[in-house]
This record gives structure tokens, sequence and C-alpha cells, in this order.
């Protein structure tokens, strides 16, 4: 069902977050998306949740610009790299610290493209080493085959979150 237009908020630095629900990314969430994928081997078996999940919050926050004002959008994204920090017991910093040398990493693979999704499909396959599953064409150039990857980005697609939903449901202002 639909969220309830009035979540309780929460003051972060002069930002005042609702902190109703977390926006939508789709159906499934976590590592379990690749679990499912079949390169010929069976799956992806001993897949890292956190790297997943740190994959999905470098992403999200480069479609955040197009939605909310300047200094919102990283007051926003600090508070979310927070929380999966608590979720994965680790410090703040260090998680920030992660996500933003992943954020790095994706801008190189996905040069020069801007495409958020191609960002996320192409960091899976390099920081899950998925080149090494492949047939040795693709394998020997080091390089993702196009029909997996475009199956990966269809994926990854529902891993965004829907910050226009979000918006239109709850309210995130600058005091």
């Amino acid at each position: 069902g639909r969220l309830a237009k009035e979540a309780p908020t929460r003051r972060l630095e002069g930002c005042v977050v609702d902190m109703g629900a977390v926006p939508s990314a789709g159906k499934r969430s976590g590592a379990g998306v690749l679990a499912g994928l079949d390169f010929g081997h069976g799956g992806i078996l001993g897949i890292d949740d956190e790297l997943f999940d740190q994959i999905v919050l470098a992403g999200n926050p480069l479609e955040l610009p197009g939605h909310l004002d300047a200094g919102q959008d990283r007051r926003v994204t600090t508070l979310a790299i927070s929380k999966f920090a608590e979720v994965f017991g680790r410090p703040a910093a260090e998680m920030e610290q992660d996500v933003n040398d992943l954020k790095s990493v994706m801008g190189r693979l996905n040069h020069p493209s801007r495409n958020t999704v191609r960002a996320m499909g192409k960091a899976v396959f390099h920081q899950y080493d998925l080149y090494r599953i492949q047939e040795s064409y693709f394998r020997d150039l080091k390089a993702p085959n196009p029909i997996i990857l475009k199956r990966l980005n269809g994926l990854m697609n529902w891993m965004l979150w829907d910050w226009k939903e979000y918006q239109d449901q709850f309210r995130i202002t600058t005091h």
C-alpha cells in the first residue's frame, strides 16, 4: 500500500529529512539479485551482500542532484551512508570512504557515459570479477559480454530508488 503523507522527521545538521520510509528500491534488494544470474556456471556463489549494497548506495546518490537542491543531496547521502554503516556495524566515515572510492571506480568504468544504471552494472561486473566466468572471448578482453551486461543493467534498474515518488510522498526541507 501507499505510505502515509505525514511521516516522522529527523533533523540532521540543518536538514530535516522524512524518516517514514526508504525510497523504493524495487522488489528485490541486496545481492540476491546476483545469485539468480546464470553465467553457465549455476549462478554466483559466495555473494558479498555488503559489496552489492555499497554499489547500490554509491549509485543512488548520483541521481539526487536532479531531484534535490544543492546541499540537500549531500546531507541525504550522508544520512543514508550512516544508516548503512549501522546495519553493517562499521564506522560511518569508513563506509563513506568506501562508497566514495566505489563512485570513482564507477565513473572510470562507465566513462564517458553518465548512465547510473550502466555504471552500477559495470561496477558489479568489476567488483565481483565476473569477467573470469564469461566465455573466453570476453574474458580475454576483460570486457562484459554486452548481452549479460544488458540483463544485469535491467536488474540494477530495480535497485535505483524512486526519488520522485519519495519527494511526492515526503518532504525534505533545509533549515
